[in-house]
């Protein structure tokens, strides 16, 4: 009776964060014929609304190149070479997602890759860079 009355505690209290973390989104725009020209956005109710973000942040040729559910995403940018090489990538925490965005800057011909903008689904509820 008791494990059963702590996994019901343990549900209530857990399963509406994991739920409300799993259901936003984020995604990353870029415009492969411009340096530098990306959009990023995190913490978003949808898919559909993420990307669309992304892309009004990004402007004119821009194309959605990742969208991540739940998590955390970060990109890098390649300094040396005027922003010409993203980096980015999606992970269970910012650590991971920032160590992930660099090393995908580096091996996409990277060399002075630096990190940009990050960000968690379902931290800071409403907010977003």
């Amino acid at each position: 009776m008791i494990r059963h009355l702590l996994i019901l505690v343990f549900l209530l209290f857990v399963t509406p964060v994991s739920w409300a973390a799993g259901g936003m989104s984020g995604a990353y725009a870029v415009n492969p014929d411009v340096p530098g020209q990306y959009g990023f956005t995190f913490n978003r109710n949808s898919r559909e609304q993420a990307e669309k973000i992304a892309l009004q942040r990004c402007g004119d040729g821009c194309e959605i190149v990742d969208v991540f559910s739940g998590g955390c995403g970060a990109y890098a940018i390649d300094e040396a070479q005027d922003g010409l090489v993203l980096g980015y990538a999606s992970a269970s925490s910012a650590n991971e997602a920032k160590t992930a965005a660099v090393k995908n800057c580096e091996a996409r011909g990277g060399t002075a890759c630096k990190l940009g903008k990050s960000g968690c689904n379902g931290r800071r509820p409403g907010r977003s860079r």
